[in-house]
């Protein structure tokens, strides 16, 4: 950095490009000997990156107003600032491109910085205060002025401010204006309260506020509160609390679990998180955004969740309110409250009620403990009160955290659990008995549950004579699962993968315990690379979930499925690889059975005996060698049996089923079926059924029977003797050139049709008949080339259902 040295004459200095200088007298500037208003400081070419800096290590007060010759100036510093005293004109920041864009002091000791740009009524100006105790006034422009570490007073005058306190207690005046206070380097969460006028600035300090219209909060947890006026409140990160009170006001709770809260409304607010309004209950509608929780006020609310997972809690008044779509948490707290959980996995909670509750999810009714009566609906979760609570489930799959107290807790049908994760104790659960020592020294009461999520202690669990499922979660507990088949449950491990042993009878639970069971015949993994290891039991399950798992099934016959998969699944048997559909690739070894997802799974079987399930989606699903077992469900399947006598069933939709060789017994649809199914037999002697729909049934080569169904089917038998079926609907047969001796065992004459185009017969078709036999109840045609064709329950020519 180039020196240029002043004297007590007119001095003058050009600088160009992108020049930096430090101006002095001598070696220091003093009173005595600083600039006079005839030097001048030229900026020739300046390019917006120039510095003026200017040392001093005595006090001194340098008034800009007299250099009106120095131009071209983007930032000034005054170093080792003590007691300095600048005043900013009108005419020093018009030449300085109408915006001093940095004025800066660098404090080594203490005393006091003012900076005076009251006067400047065009452009603006930026100035970083010191640690000393800074006093700066801005001007009419959008000025942004950040103070140090010392107690500083900040004034924005008119114009749009930006003012940052930073350290000590300051006192921030905006002045007129839209004017912003930030406290976005703060440390910490910052406590601000705009009615109040006050701030605890999140480093220590606390300031005086007023004037301001915006407030930026810091990238921690703040609570911010806005006045009577229209103000704008933005939480940034941090998981905010924000009220607007009164005013139309602008709501915005940045990044982290943010709340909004209308607790002090002096009326009921209406809340639309979707939508991203609120009327306020105190005479605004505020624009709301990026909010997870929702606080009601004190009266008759109405509150409407968005699209994501929503907390939403309503006051002592009659609340409405729906959680829309995602996995909400609803409280009603006190009065006649509608709630409603809307799609997705919901939650209801009573656990702030001050008496017991009743809850019974099937009638959608619940006495709240505070003397209310709610209606309920749409939920599949449901937390009870710290008291002895009676809680009902639906017909539903229904989830009941029933808290402190003797809780009498029925599941009703539906696969149904009890959640016992926050109890401050470990659990005894008995499902044979229906008891509960619930780890709060209370013991409740079961019925209809199939289900147990544990605590953090060493939990005893016992299952019943039916199918149970346990999530023990973490400590080392013991689990017997009785009768039925059951499952043990890893999928909360937060810490490593689990490794679970159906052999043994252990587990390591990913979160430090290690878990030893008994009867059980299933078992989930987590989100890690887990290792599952099946018995010798007859049928077990295995789910890894995510990661990249491996899963030996042992003997028996041995399940994997991907029930919580976000995407489809790939599984190939033969090579024993799996993509989980969340993202992991799993090893297979031993494994005889799949279950697809509701995606479009692509799936393939062993040479072994395979049953495998499509579920939903447009699945791809080959046998291979084996007498397999599939079912495509619901979607428009692909479906190939491959080699072995196999059991193919396309049940919903259009499916597309290819027996291949064996002896298969192929179904197009259910009842309910709305597609039009393609189906082909393969080699061997198959046994073929069609849809209620227009299905295409075709033998292919061997001896079949094929039966159609309710619809106007297509049917072929192709190679061999085949026993032909239409059912009703308006059926054709076509009559393969290869058909060998083929009975269509209930022909309707002037509906059903005889598609004998393949055997190219003459126009007049009786001339390529070698024989035409009736009998008592049908007739015999043998054609050209050894084709014989019996239909049953008609006599006589057929001229007009054949077609030639």
């Amino acid at each position: 950095m180039a020196q240029f040295f002043f004297t007590t004459a007119d001095d003058n200095i050009t600088l160009g490009g992108s020049d930096k200088a430090t101006l002095v007298t001598g070696h220091i500037f003093t009173p005595a000997t600083t600039f006079n208003p005839n030097d001048t400081v030229a900026g020739a070419g300046i390019n917006g990156s120039s510095t003026i800096e200017f040392r001093s290590g005595v006090p001194f007060t340098f008034d800009l107003a007299d250099y009106t010759n120095i131009t071209g100036i983007t930032q000034l510093t005054f170093v080792d600032a003590r007691n300095y005293q600048v005043t900013v004109n009108e005419a020093f920041v018009v030449n300085n491109h109408n915006t001093l864009n940095a004025l800066t002091f660098k404090a080594t000791s203490t005393g006091s910085i003012t900076v005076n740009a009251s006067t400047v009524t065009t452009g603006s100006v930026n100035v970083t205060g010191s640690s000393a105790n800074d006093l700066v006034t801005g001007g009419a422009g959008n000025d942004i002025i950040s103070g140090g570490s010392g107690a500083d007073t900040l004034s924005g005058g008119a114009g749009n401010d930006t003012i940052v306190g930073n350290a000590g207690n300051d006192v921030l005046d905006g002045g007129a204006g839209s004017d912003i206070v930030s406290f976005a380097s703060a440390a910490n969460g910052v406590t601000v309260n705009m009615g109040a006028g006050t701030a605890s600035d999140g480093d220590g300090g606390t300031d005086a506020i007023s004037n301001f219209e915006i407030v930026v909060g810091s990238a921690f947890a703040d609570q911010i509160t806005g006045g009577t006026g229209a103000d704008t409140l933005s939480g940034g990160a941090g998981n905010d609390t924000i009220v607007g009170n009164a005013g139309n006001d602008v709501l915005d709770g940045g990044a982290g679990n943010d709340i909004v809260s209308f607790a002090s409304a002096a009326n009921g607010v209406t809340v639309n998180m979707g939508a991203g309004t609120a009327s306020d209950g105190d005479g605004g509608t505020d624009a709301i955004s990026n909010f997870e929780i929702v606080v009601g006020s004190a009266f008759a609310d109405q509150i409407t969740g968005g699209t994501g997972a929503d907390t939403i809690s309503g006051g002592s008044g009659n609340d409405t309110i729906s959680g829309a779509d995602g996995g909400d948490f609803l409280v009603g707290n006190a009065g006649n409250d509608v709630l409603n959980g809307g799609n997705g996995t919901d939650t209801i909670s009573f656990a702030s009620a001050t008496a017991g509750v009743t809850v019974n999810m099937g009638t959608g009714t619940a006495s709240d403990g505070d003397g209310g009566t709610d209606t309920i609906l749409n939920f599949e979760h449901l937390f009870g009160s710290g008291f002895a609570d009676i809680l009902r489930g639906g017909a539903n799959n229904d989830t009941f955290s029933g808290g402190a107290g003797a809780d009498s807790i029925s599941g009703g049908a539906g696969f149904d659990y009890v959640d016992y994760q926050n109890a401050p104790a470990a659990i005894n659960a008995n499902l044979a008995t229906g008891t509960v020592r619930d780890g709060h020294g209370s013991t409740d009461a079961l019925v209809d549950i199939e289900g147990v999520i544990g605590s953090a202690g060493a939990d005893t669990l016992k299952g019943s004579s039916g199918d149970d499922l346990f999530n023990a979660r973490s400590g080392n507990d013991t689990i017997d699962g009785g009768g039925g088949n059951d499952f043990i449950i890893y999928e909360d491990a937060t810490i490593s993968a689990a490794n679970i042993n159906l052999s043994t009878g252990s587990a390591t639970d990913g979160e430090g315990g290690t878990d030893t069971f008994t009867n059980i015949e299933g078992a989930v993994g987590s989100i890690f690379a887990d290792t599952i290891t099946g018995s010798g039991a007859a049928l077990e399950f295995f789910d890894g979930r995510a990661g990249n798992d491996t899963i030996d099934g042992g003997g028996g016959v041995d399940w994997v499925g991907s029930l919580k998969a976000t995407a489809a699944v790939n599984v190939n048997l033969t090579t024993g690889t799996a993509t989980d559909g969340l993202g992991g690739t799993d090893t297979l070894t031993n494994i005889e059975n799949v279950n697809g997802t509701e995606y479009n799974d692509t799936i393939t079987g062993s040479a072994g005996v395979n049953f495998l399930v499509g579920a939903a989606g447009t699945d791809v699903i080959s046998g291979g060698a084996g007498d397999d077992s599939i079912l495509g469900d619901a979607g428009a399947d692909t479906i190939d049996g491959g080699d072995g006598n196999d059991l193919l069933f396309g049940d919903a939709d259009a499916d597309l089923i290819t027996g291949g060789a064996g002896n298969d017994t192929i179904v197009g649809g259910n009842a309910t079926d709305v597609g039009n199914d393609t189906v082909s037999g393969g080699f061997g002697n198959d046994l073929i059924f069609g849809s209620p729909n227009n299905d295409q049934l075709q033998g292919d080569v061997g001896n079949d029977t094929i039966i159609g169904g309710a619809g106007n089917d297509t049917i072929i038998g192709d190679a061999g003797n085949d026993l032909l079926w239409g059912d009703a609907g308006a059926d054709r047969f076509i009559f393969a050139a290869a058909a060998g001796a083929d009975t269509i065992a209930d022909f309707e004459a002037g509906t059903d049709t005889i598609d004998l185009t393949a055997l190219h017969l003459p126009a007049k078709y009786y001339e390529g008949v070698v024989s035409f036999a009736e009998y008592e109840n049908g007739l015999t045609i043998n054609f050209i080339g050894g084709a014989v064709l019996t239909i049953v329950g008609v006599r006589g020519p057929l001229f007009t259902d054949f077609i030639v």
